[in-house]
């Protein structure tokens, strides 16, 4: 495998001691790039999650970092506020414009597209989704493997590698 794709949901305390390390980990014991998303935020009055969704290269280095609950989604102060309910205000407008009293008389799939919701209530600011984007450099993981070949010194006495086929 050259990537590892890990979903997650670690709660505040978890995440903050133990999810950065966990992907570095994973990443340079498989030689492999680690994508890995998270989800963040308040989910109810019990449950709090992390984020920081991270892509990480083979030798552990976080390539980037989606940010998360220490980043400022936990204090939403009165600017926010006056943010959401500005998109709000805008959106029932746009809502209330009927295309046919515009003088069109049907509309393509693309229009329809276009006047969708631009932000689909509720809109958080703060909340709002992130991607974390990296160039995974191939070459880089080719160099990785050749420095430290881990599957040539692996105890085939202990350990064995099986491959099966699509009808297992």
């Amino acid at each position: 495998a050259e990537v590892m794709l890990v979903p997650s949901a670690f709660t505040v305390p978890t995440g903050r001691a133990h999810w950065e390390l966990l992907l570095r980990t994973r990443a340079v014991e498989t030689q492999c790039f680690v994508m890995a998303a998270a989800q963040v935020g308040q989910h109810n009055e019990k449950r709090v999650s992390w984020g920081h969704a991270l892509i990480v290269d083979p030798w552990g280095v976080v390539l980037a970092d989606a940010g998360g609950f220490d980043d400022g989604f936990d204090d939403l102060d009165q600017r926010d506020l006056d943010d959401r309910k500005e998109i709000h205000e805008r959106q029932e407008q746009l809502d209330r414009v009927d295309p046919v009293a515009l003088g069109a008389s049907s509309c393509s799939a693309s229009e329809e597209a276009a006047a969708a919701p631009i932000f689909p209530p509720p809109f958080e600011p703060k909340l709002a989704p992130k991607i974390a984007v990296a160039r995974l450099d191939l070459e880089r993981l080719r160099e990785v493997r050749e420095k430290m070949p881990i599957l040539n010194q692996r105890r085939k006495d202990l350990f064995s590698v099986e491959e099966r086929g699509a009808e297992n």
